[in-house]
């Protein structure tokens, strides 16, 4: 059982498994793209300068260190969650049924039951 499950890769979900990794939390990030939106960019025609993106070279930071734990991270997709007594399960596609104390909901496109605010 994970003390923290992280749902989405973007730069909440980042700074979520930061704050966990810095508290020693045992955790796990699922994410379907990591580094999420902080990571596309747009360039305006004719332009070729490079674009700067404010958060960018933080967001790599936070993917470098995040990335460099083992099993700290999931390439997976959540298929449902539900709490069950004082914690959550959480399923996914490829990793099955995973059980933590607390859930982190970063996926704005996606509503989860049991997860808050949503």
């Amino acid at each position: 059982m994970y003390d923290m499950i992280i749902v989405g890769g973007g730069a909440a979900g980042l700074s979520a498994g930061m704050y966990a990794l810095s508290k020693q939390l045992s955790f796990v990030l699922i994410y379907e793209d990591l580094g999420g939106k902080a990571t596309w960019g747009q360039q305006l025609e004719p332009h070729d300068d490079e674009e700067y993106r404010a958060g960018s070279e933080t967001v790599r930071h936070f993917v470098q260190q995040l990335t460099a734990l083992p099993n700290s991270t999931m390439h997976d997709y959540v298929t449902h969650m539900e709490r069950v007594g004082a914690g959550f399960h959480v399923t996914t596609r490829e990793h099955g049924v995973l059980q933590s104390v607390t859930v982190v909901c970063n996926r704005s496109h996606t509503v989860y039951p049991g997860c808050a605010g949503r």
